[in-house]
């Protein structure tokens, strides 16, 4: 499987998976996703020592996803070394490069706020080329289940309130700057 058009940084593929399994099985089936071989080595490194129950819970998660071919990653994107040679950043590194390489990505998600700020100058950099992407937040893609045509595949607006709040709790990410990010969303939660 190749790059596809979602690509996520670790921290936005283990927070994702970090709502109920049905809801990540969703997404992971209906919605293509992508990251990194850089990415993928640090959740495999997260899943076998993570900071936290839901940390570890949601990389092994993704883990799955990957070996199940519902997450591609591209192995030529890689950062040498990295993650563990102390390469500050490697993941966003790499799918800087990534995004430099694939037309096919639209999207990037990521949860890091100084991550977005290192991708904002590529993503001017790529304004109006084939290469053009924008960042979202690590809930984007339970958001795009909310606007699909057919109302028995849509995700519930109260759901997709829920599940953010979920990720955010689950993940320790309530009351940080990037919070508010997981809902700019035109849903009233």
């Amino acid at each position: 499987m190749g790059v596809q058009p979602i690509l996520a940084d670790s921290s936005a593929l283990i927070g994702l998976a970090a709502c109920n399994e049905e809801y990540a099985d969703r997404v992971f089936s209906e919605i293509a996703v992508s990251t990194t071989w850089t990415c993928f080595r640090e959740i495999r490194d997260k899943a076998r020592s993570g900071d936290s129950h839901w940390l570890q819970k949601s990389a092994e998660r993704i883990l799955d996803y990957i070996k199940d071919g519902e997450i591609a990653y591209p192995s030529r994107v890689n950062i040498p070394s990295a993650p563990n040679s102390g390469v500050p950043d490697a993941g966003e590194k790499s799918v800087r490069i990534a995004l430099g390489q694939y037309e096919e990505i639209s999207s990037v998600l990521l949860f890091d706020r100084g991550a977005a700020v290192l991708l904002e100058r590529t993503q001017q950099e790529l304004a109006g080329t084939p290469n053009e992407f924008t960042i979202e937040p690590p809930n984007f893609p339970l958001y795009l289940l909310t606007r699909r045509d057919s109302d028995e595949q849509n995700m519930s607006t109260d759901t997709f309130c829920d599940q953010s709040e979920k990720i955010l709790q689950r993940m320790g990410w309530r009351g940080s700057r990037q919070e508010s990010l997981f809902f700019e969303f035109p849903v009233d939660c």
